[in-house]
């Protein structure tokens, strides 16, 4: 079933950001994270619910190094192509957002782009979220403190 179930969502997810609706959320989205970043730093992001690396290319693109985590198979298949059609170096990998395999304080910035709703255990998955947050890598992102 999850397999059936990845492989249609991993179809349909992309095809969002080609409508009137998409354009106008990728775009609000875009400004929003871009605006906490400064291209060239070198930081560490972590991409919780990285999907097909739509926000991980583009981050791969401005020389930050990133990771992808997802709970889909399919959708880093499809990331993964994504990112090596582009030219973008970037570490995919499969794992559970409340069980993230990193060591603590391990990124600079971590951020989840319509994902975090569809997790099972939202307070968990914040919890390692914060876990693998860098202590004092907050920063005023989209008006409010991230």
């Amino acid at each position: 079933m999850k397999q059936v179930y990845d492989q249609k969502r991993t179809e349909s997810y992309d095809k969002f950001y080609d409508t009137a609706e998409g354009r106008i959320v990728g775009r609000i989205e875009k400004e929003t994270i871009y605006s906490c970043l400064e291209p060239g730093t070198g930081l560490k992001v972590l991409d919780i619910g990285c999907g097909t690396g739509r926000y991980s290319i583009d981050l791969a693109r401005m020389v930050l190094e990133v990771t992808g985590v997802d709970v889909s198979t399919a959708m880093l298949e499809k990331a993964q192509l994504k990112a090596t059609e582009a030219g973008a170096s970037i570490q995919f990998v499969e794992a559970d957002a409340q069980c993230l395999p990193f060591g603590d304080e391990t990124f600079d910035l971590v951020l989840s782009v319509d994902s975090m709703e569809w997790v099972s255990g939202f307070p968990a998955s914040l919890q390692e979220a914060f876990r693998v947050l860098e202590v004092g890598a907050g920063r005023e992102c989209g008006g409010s403190q991230a």
